[in-house]
């Protein structure tokens, strides 16, 4: 089924949940899911994690997660910095390490397969 808005050629399908061992992404929840348990956080950190979860296995780019928050700033990278910064915060207060890994020059990288 084509799920292209004819007036402006966006992709209109909603994303699919995704998870990956205890980690979800549900666009149609407001909060990062770890272990069923709703994780607060703000719309850019969710969006972070959502995207490079997403590309699973693949570097995404700091231009596309620039892209994807809308921030069109003299210096994405800082609001990429801020956003991991606070990613690596929350992770911080779970059993689980970060399964973010930073790329230097290239962007980041979900680092955990599922089981």
């Amino acid at each position: 089924m084509d799920c292209i808005c004819p007036g402006c050629g966006l992709n209109i399908r909603p994303e699919p949940r995704i998870e990956d061992g205890p980690f979800a992404y549900d666009p149609t929840v407001p909060a990062f899911l770890i272990n069923g348990q709703r994780i607060a956080c703000r719309p850019q950190v969710r969006e972070v994690l959502g995207s490079v979860m997403q590309a699973r296995g693949r570097t995404l780019a700091f231009d596309v997660l620039a892209e994807r928050l809308g921030s069109m700033t003299a210096v994405p990278s800082r609001l990429i910095d801020v956003a991991l910064y606070e990613i690596r915060r929350i992770f911080a207060a779970t059993p689980y390490s970060c399964p973010i890994e930073r790329i230097r020059g290239e962007g980041l990288r979900w680092s955990v397969v599922a089981a």
